[in-house]
């Protein structure tokens, strides 16, 4: 694919795949004819592809996409399609609540120079830094459960109200973080698994104290087409349950159960900012840092 050839060269980078970006455009909200645009050259070959990436509602905040052929010229045709990604964002903030203003994302690879310089000249600023990090199953340390907590797997029909309240006062300070409703939120999810037929529900986890569920941890044995990686999406603890030791023994509990499934290593996103103390846990249990990303925002007005 023209993407593969065009993105980062990084060990372990996750590859494209016809099923992969057909998962993408068929997701709910998404429109293959208003949200994407390629270029071709004169002979017919796609050259450059872009896409706007658009959250569920509501959110002012809307992620680029965008590659371009290795063989071609970068800085003309990127800069073709960034326009094209600025144009879609104003058209979208007309529709929204706010109705005036548009927050723009790129993730963009820390060693990418060609597109870190792309959105700086374009009039971005870098907003934010995540790290992707692995560790191998067979290196975990062991796990001291706190006394009082029991972990039980996530029911998709019964529990999304729970893993919504946990995650929404889990992730209330956390960049980017978009307030929802209840329902709202439970609606996201209901549509995020009907949407991705990567996700794994048998791999997500409670830990609860007696009947109260206090700590989410979501993950899949499903994210790649590398049968030996997983990943983990989401790991909250509640406020009033947090230095308690209870995400990590969480997190060790859901390492646990992907090794018993024969899985190898698991990687996770981690926000370099994060205030909970979620890097340090992350190094205890002996993750490992594979690459970082950073964000760069700007923001339109229609």
């Amino acid at each position: 694919m023209m993407c593969n050839r065009a993105a980062p060269t990084v060990e372990g980078w996750d590859q494209h795949t016809l099923e992969r970006r057909r998962t993408h455009w068929q997701r709910s909200g998404f429109s293959l004819e208003a949200d994407t645009r390629v270029a071709e050259d004169d002979a017919g070959r796609i050259v450059g592809y872009a896409a706007l990436n658009t959250p569920a509602p509501p959110s002012s905040r809307v992620r680029g996409d965008l590659y371009v052929d290795p063989a071609h010229e970068f800085s003309s045709l990127a800069r073709t399609l960034l326009d094209w990604i600025h144009e879609r964002a104003r058209e979208l903030a007309l529709a929204t609540p706010a109705g005036a203003r548009m927050i723009v994302t790129h993730h963009v690879l820390a060693q990418d120079t060609q597109r870190r310089d792309l959105c700086l000249s374009a009039g971005y600023a870098l907003a934010h830094h995540s790290l992707r990090m692995r560790t191998d199953l067979d290196e975990v340390p062991p796990s001291h459960v706190p006394q009082g907590i029991t972990f039980r797997t996530v029911s998709p029909k019964r529990d999304l109200p729970v893993v919504s309240r946990i995650v929404q006062e889990a992730f209330r300070h956390h960049h980017g973080f978009v307030r929802r409703s209840l329902a709202d939120d439970v609606a996201r999810y209901e549509q995020w698994l009907a949407d991705d037929p990567r996700l794994d529900p048998d791999v997500w986890h409670l830990a609860c104290a007696e009947k109260d569920a206090v700590g989410v941890c979501l993950g899949t044995t499903r994210y790649s087409g590398d049968k030996k990686q997983t990943y983990v999406y989401t790991l909250g603890v509640r406020d009033a349950w947090r230095g308690q030791g209870i995400g990590q023994a969480l997190l060790l509990h859901a390492f646990a159960v992907f090794r018993v499934r024969g899985n190898q290593h698991v990687d996770l996103d981690v926000d370099t900012a994060n205030l909970t103390g979620a890097l340090r846990l992350y190094k205890t249990v002996g993750m490992r840092t594979r690459w970082q990303i950073d964000e760069y925002e700007k923001r339109l007005y229609s």
